[in-house]
């Protein structure tokens, strides 16, 4: 799931892997909400991107569901380097594109490439996945990571990233079969 509406989502800053950005009292109620949605999930674990922002949501789901949130630097949001804290306008305008990037080995602000990420939650992901007992997790990210983390569950090489983003406070449910996304679907829960 990706975290509620923050800060500076609510700004329209980059955030990238600045840590302290917290959730905004909308952001607050989409946690609370995504927490019911997933309430009778089954889920036998939260992992949650080490952030902020993140983690205030995996708190919420964790305490509905009675579980602890692990946080975990493999569910972080792609590093954006100097755009990082800039509004989106503003880079936009000198140097990234309008929507989400898909080229895989740009690298904006100098930060992360999306190929650099498909390798980092790819590894997390292989890990979860050898490790399956059939019963679900919960991992609460960022939009590009989630993103990226799907086209790696559908075993799509990392050029065919999609640029839609999930909302905030949106639940992806991908399910997976031997290994690899078999149904990939988005819940917006809250507000």
């Amino acid at each position: 799931m990706r975290h509620g509406e923050s800060l500076w989502n609510a700004q329209g800053r980059l955030q990238g892997q600045t840590p302290d950005v917290g959730l905004t009292p909308l952001g607050l109620a989409q946690a609370e909400a995504v927490a019911a949605a997933l309430a009778d999930s089954g889920a036998a674990a939260v992992l949650t991107s080490d952030l902020l922002r993140a983690q205030q949501t995996a708190a919420a789901v964790a305490r509905r569901l009675g579980l602890s949130a692990q946080p975990t630097v493999a569910l972080r949001e792609q590093a954006l380097g100097a755009h990082e804290g800039r509004l989106l306008g503003d880079v936009a305008s000198c140097c990234r594109p309008a929507r989400p990037d898909t080229d895989p080995d740009r690298r904006p602000g100098g930060g992360e490439s999306l190929r650099m990420v498909h390798a980092r939650v790819g590894e997390l992901l292989a890990s979860l996945l050898a490790e399956d007992a059939g019963t679900p997790v919960v991992l609460v990210s960022h939009g590009d990571t989630i993103r990226v983390a799907t086209t790696w569950l559908r075993r799509l090489p990392v050029e065919q990233v999609t640029a839609s983003l999930p909302p905030n406070g949106s639940i992806t449910t991908v399910r997976v079969r031997a290994g690899a996304a078999v149904e990939v679907s988005n819940l917006v829960a809250g507000p």
